[in-house]
């Protein structure tokens, strides 16, 4: 992803949590290839590609509108995550100033998994609720050999991330996260599982952003 940005053939969309292909350099022929693999691709293609034709312009504004630019509905600046050093760079070109938060990971967050062997059945399991669970959690008993797991579904594996924060920002302004870095608990449930929080308000402070922290939802069942 290193280059030019218009180069760049894919990159992390922190508000749809996919990697968003480059097709303005590709065909009609290839983008259908693509869509045939992969109906829920997310591509991005410029208004000049030439085999493009736009039939409505019309969108609803949403807190998830994706791009470095954009308000909520109710009128927050959208502040973006830059999740890689190609995209840090294509945002401090476009004038935004990068704000590095550690991405490490220590275990706040994380759902289990129980991964089971089941001889009788000569099957093999992959199981997140105790109420379907047949045998131990954990070892081995009465023909079934089972491990137990934690792993955060919603991490991304880059290492570096950072909120790129516009020029125009100042120290008090109110703005919305579209993707949180910060190890975030947002729900838990009674069974041990817990998500991080994605998105929030925050308020800018000069240096850093102070998100708009309330205690996580309990799900019981």
């Amino acid at each position: 992803m290193r280059g030019k940005p218009a180069d760049y053939l894919k990159k992390y969309c922190g508000s749809c949590q996919k990697c968003v292909v480059n097709a303005n350099n590709f065909s009609e022929s290839q983008i259908s290839a693509m869509l045939q693999v992969n109906p829920e691709i997310c591509l991005h293609l410029s208004d000049s590609h030439p085999e493009l034709t736009i039939k409505k312009a019309i969108s609803e504004e949403n807190d998830w509108e994706c791009g470095y630019q954009g308000v909520t509905q109710k009128g927050l600046p959208i502040i973006q995550t830059a999740r890689s050093l190609a995209a840090v760079e294509d945002g401090v070109r476009r004038g935004y100033r990068p704000v590095f938060v550690a991405s490490d990971y220590s275990g706040y967050v994380g759902r289990k998994r129980r991964f089971s062997y089941w001889s009788k059945a000569n099957v093999v399991l992959c199981q997140s609720d105790f109420r379907g669970m047949v045998g131990p959690l954990s070892g081995y008993e009465g023909g079934v050999s089972s491990i137990m797991v934690r792993h955060d579904d919603d991490r991304h594996p880059s290492p570096l991330a950072a909120y790129m924060i516009p020029d125009d920002i100042k120290p008090g302004d109110k703005v919305y996260v579209a993707d949180i870095i910060e190890e975030i608990v947002g729900q838990h449930w009674n069974q041990g599982d817990s998500w991080r929080k994605i998105s929030a308000e925050a308020v800018w402070n000069g240096e850093a952003l102070d998100m708009n922290y309330c205690e996580p939802i309990m799900m019981m069942g």
